[in-house]
């Protein structure tokens, strides 16, 4: 015990060092992994946690859009099973969706439902809380002007890397398939992207 502490640490530290002195996301994803193998041994879930998530985010940007998918329900569901944790897991199902999203069109069809099941629960019991009815969407018009109260309200926010890698692949998406963009559920997608920002 302890030893695999150390050994995790020092995965990390190499992973670092492929992610920012000389860029090479493979080893670099290679070494999170191995990490965050370590950490688990060790029971150290929120650190395992860590490195997985940087795990899928590398895997995503080289389109390795199942290996990111597995990882991203992977910490999805430890966190919904996990009572501080289970708000976080809301963005991470929605990470994974937007991978699926990006594999294929018809093959994504029956992996949406469940996670857009989960996601929409969450966004129907933030809808009863709230009183701005405009985020339920009958039209674009009505998109614009609460993006317009989010800003108000959310003026300082950057967009992370992440983020704008989801909203790129939503507009792939839309391409792709120009009937979803009117659909209920590319609007409800909208909205979560929009919360997640």
């Amino acid at each position: 015990m302890g030893r695999f502490n150390m050994a995790a640490k020092n995965h990390v530290t190499i992973a670092e060092l492929y992610e920012n002195e000389c860029p090479d996301m493979e080893l670099c994803i290679q070494h999170y992994q191995k990490a965050a193998d370590y950490y688990k041994g060790e029971e150290a879930k929120s650190s395992a946690t860590k490195c997985l998530i940087k795990v899928a985010q590398y895997a995503a940007q080289l389109e390795q859009y199942q290996k990111a998918i597995s990882v991203f329900e992977e910490i999805a569901m430890w966190e919904a099973d996990h009572p501080t944790l289970k708000y976080a897991a809301k963005n991470h199902f929605f990470q994974s969706l937007l991978c699926y999203l990006c594999i294929d069109i018809v093959g994504s069809c029956s992996s949406f439902v469940w996670i857009f099941g989960f996601s929409l629960l969450c966004i129907f019991t933030e809808l009863q809380q709230l009183d701005c009815p405009m985020l339920i969407f009958k039209d674009w018009l009505e998109l614009k002007i609460c993006i317009s109260r989010y800003s108000q309200y959310h003026f300082g926010t950057k967009l992370s890397k992440f983020n704008l890698d989801a909203q790129h692949a939503l507009k792939r998406y839309e391409e792709a398939s120009p009937s979803f963009a009117d659909t209920r559920e590319a609007k409800f997608i909208k909205v979560d992207v929009l919360k997640s920002l």
